[in-house]
């Protein structure tokens, strides 16, 4: 049976016993994942855990890259949350004490969500379909932060002669960073220590002082 035609067919019979699968081959997939890695799941393993069939798993998804596409976005829902939060700080400290907050929070989801996000780091190693949805996650990001400094520079509260652009990939490269070493669990230094000292360091670097 065509692929294709299993997700048209599918969705257009009945949309809500559709929406069940869906949703029941995700979180399936999300133990599979965890229990097993990436490289380790199939699709037959998921279909099987989920006790559905195989080629209902394909009328939604082309393949187990597909459906961590999808975790992905669940996973970092908190940090879409953190990124659309309001940047309109009047002072230095006003900005200091939100950037703290949203690193944090960001920092933090390394640990609620980092057995998958250990998944998803190796992933990122075996398909082009996951790496590319992690650049444009990235891509997403960088442009919130590019966002908030030019806010900051527009308003007199930074330096004169930076470039949003490039001091919002570094910062954000500096904590995904931090957000790696934390999940692959090479980082021994606690997250309130590594938030402090990370925003300490970007806001005397970036911003006028008082």
């Amino acid at each position: 049976m065509n692929k294709t035609g299993d997700k048209r067919n599918s969705t257009k019979s009945n949309p809500n016993e559709s929406i069940t699968s869906r949703n029941k081959i995700i979180a399936t997939a999300k133990e599979v994942f965890i229990s097993k890695g990436f490289e380790n799941t199939t699709i037959s393993l998921i279909a099987k855990k989920a006790g559905i069939g195989y080629g209902t798993v394909y009328s939604h998804f082309d393949n187990k890259a597909d459906i961590l596409c999808e975790i992905i976005e669940d996973t970092l829902s908190d940090v879409y949350v953190i990124s659309s939060e309001s940047f309109f700080p009047k002072t230095r400290e006003e900005a200091h004490r939100i950037i703290l907050k949203q690193t944090k929070k960001y920092l933090s989801i390394a640990v609620t969500h980092k057995r998958m996000l250990q998944v998803i780091f190796e992933a990122k190693n075996h398909s082009e379909i996951v790496n590319t949805k992690w650049e444009n996650l990235r891509e997403y990001f960088f442009n919130s932060v590019t966002q908030d400094i030019t806010y900051a520079k527009n308003n007199g509260l930074t330096r004169d002669n930076l470039q949003p652009e490039i001091i919002a990939k570094v910062w954000y490269s500096c904590i995904e960073n931090y957000l790696m070493r934390i999940v692959l669990d090479k980082e021994t230094q606690e997250i309130d220590l590594i938030t402090e000292q990370l925003v300490d360091f970007y806001v005397n670097g970036l911003y006028k002082p008082v």
